[in-house]
């Protein structure tokens, strides 16, 4: 008796593709490193959307489903930087992609320790170099030498993957037998970034609303935390945060008028330190948030600024005037008061607790209650309160109240 074959369950599906599998066999040993990783079609392009993926890892029936939902897979994609490191260990995923010809030889010759423990793939243009960074997460073009992806932005093509214009990805020496293969360095350490860069302050990838970087590799975004610049600086960055649209261009003026009292000497260093402080904390109230024009501005209004903000016109007249006054505290506060009224339009000036006390010769403490109790008796009037925020600090304005003889 001849019996008649069986008809199959899913006629439509076809045998599993032996490359595809490989694929999909080498993915999963990577996710289980530690790594993020996706499906790559013809020309390193995402089969999936991986915006997610900067954030977690998938899992393994995740990446089952991909590889096994698109026919035309021909690599692996591996998100660099936190995402693909231990979970809070503090390490960085880098890869350094090194396309320019020569590039990797020049490189290996200067740093050799780093050369040979850290796993390397032939690529078809150079070398991938894969390794763990105990620091910030970066991103840069470096002129010469080629790319560095050190960011959850990025990914890499990692081996078996392979392009239609050239051979696989293949590891040289052989495949590196785990996660625990991959060497952890500092910046300073993997040698990858020029000697001209200072590698614990940079890196490319802004925090909050601002845009990520896209300028010359000589000039990357620096990291920026309050650790990147002095305390006073902060502090000058601080109060020149601006409070809406339409204020960008002055209260850049007023924070190159604010570093040159902390800074003098500053250098360009600071000065890109202060910007990328200055967007974080600006947030949505500027328009432009791109990092390279606010810096250009900020080294236009550096070189343009005259004086800093002590030294400017109101506050010598408040000082000389406080003098002239008497020995009285709340005299000579009035007295600078008026002054400040008499050389600014309209009559209506800012004025800060620190301000107040300098020009008085008080503490702060004291000119934080004194400027109250001016109101309270009409010689001053407060036209719009200050804001006492870490990252907006706004001083109120006044102008001289009625019973000092101001406007009515």
């Amino acid at each position: 008796m001849v019996r008649t074959p069986r008809p199959a369950r899913n006629p439509g599906r076809t045998l599993p593709d032996p490359d595809r599998q490989h694929l999909l066999q080498e993915a999963l040993t990577f996710r289980g490193w530690g790594f993020s990783v996706f499906p790559l079609g013809p020309l390193r392009k995402p089969l999936v959307r991986w915006g997610h993926l900067r954030r977690r890892r998938p899992s393994d029936r995740e990446v089952g489903r991909w590889f096994d939902r698109f026919p035309d897979i021909t690599g692996i994609g591996v998100v660099a930087g936190r995402p693909s490191a231990p979970p809070r260990s503090g390490l960085t995923l880098c890869v350094m992609d090194f396309d320019a010809p020569g590039a990797y030889d020049r490189w290996a010759g200067v740093n050799r320790g780093p050369a040979a423990a850290c796993p390397t793939v032939k690529t078809r243009r150079g070398f991938h170099a894969y390794c763990y960074v105990d620091g910030p997460e970066r991103w840069a073009k470096i002129a010469g030498v080629g790319e560095l992806i050190a960011d959850a932005n990025h990914f890499v093509a990692a081996p078996p993957s392979h392009n239609p214009k050239g051979p696989r990805h293949e590891w040289v020496g052989g495949p590196p037998l785990g996660v625990s293969a991959l060497p952890v360095y500092t910046w300073d350490e993997t040698g990858f970034l020029p000697d001209h860069t200072p590698p614990h302050r940079w890196r490319t990838l802004l925090v909050g609303n601002t845009s990520r970087l896209r300028l010359p590799s000589s000039s990357l975004v620096p990291d920026p935390g309050p650790d990147a610049l002095p305390a006073a600086a902060v502090e000058a960055v601080r109060r020149a945060v601006p409070g809406g649209p339409g204020e960008r261009n002055h209260r850049l003026h007023y924070l190159a008028r604010g570093l040159k009292d902390v800074c003098p000497g500053a250098g360009p260093g600071v000065l890109a330190a202060a910007v990328a402080l200055w967007l974080k904390l600006a947030g949505g109230a500027v328009g432009t948030t791109d990092f390279g024009t606010s810096y250009r501005d900020l080294c236009r209004a550096w070189r343009s600024a005259r004086k800093p903000v002590s030294d400017s016109l109101p506050l010598d007249v408040m000082t000389q005037a406080a003098v002239l006054a008497g020995p009285d505290s709340y005299a000579r506060l009035a007295a600078a008061c008026r002054a400040a009224a008499a050389v600014v339009p309209g009559g209506v000036f800012h004025l800060s607790c620190r301000t107040a006390a300098k020009a008085a010769g008080v503490g702060l403490k004291t000119a934080a209650k004194m400027l109250p109790a001016l109101v309270r008796v009409g010689a001053l009037e407060v036209v719009e309160k200050g804001v006492p925020s870490a990252t907006r600090r706004r001083a109120t304005v006044y102008r001289i109240g009625k019973e000092a003889g101001g406007a009515t």
